[in-house]
């Protein structure tokens, strides 16, 4: 952040290291318990980097607010993502085991959180390069 950026970039960035986890859970989901280790290690790595920095980018966003407002939306935001999680985890993964599909559920998400950190980070050089012509 003292290069200039601000938390939200940092949060799509663990954006990227979230989808970087489930993509390892989709390859080692069926019979590599040691890739799922590891996933969870970066799936951690990407929690530290989110769950300290989502409190600076709400103030970043609406710094007139009292910090007791931002907090409540902070606990909003984790409540739906965790409710959400755990419905769609505890939902849709035993619904695909039997039919063998785990690793698609996992390679979903590991598209939703990799396109949006790639995406972001291909606008934000683009826009280095105009700025500095």
């Amino acid at each position: 952040m003292a290069n200039g950026q601000n938390a939200t970039s940092f949060i799509i960035k663990s954006l990227g290291i979230y989808g970087i986890s489930f993509a390892l859970f989709a390859c080692g989901v069926s019979s590599y318990w040691w890739i799922c280790i590891i996933a969870l290690v970066v799936f951690s790595i990407a929690e530290c980097i989110y769950a300290p920095l989502i409190n600076i980018a709400l103030v970043e966003a609406q710094p007139d607010k009292p910090l007791v407002d931002i907090l409540n939306y902070r606990l909003i935001i984790a409540a739906i993502g965790e409710s959400a999680g755990s419905f769609l985890g505890g939902w849709i993964v035993p619904a695909l085991r039997p039919a063998g599909m785990t690793a698609w559920y996992w390679c979903a998400l590991a598209l939703v959180g990799i396109i949006p950190a790639v995406v972001t980070n291909h606008i934000g050089k683009r826009g280095k390069r105009i700025i500095r012509r």
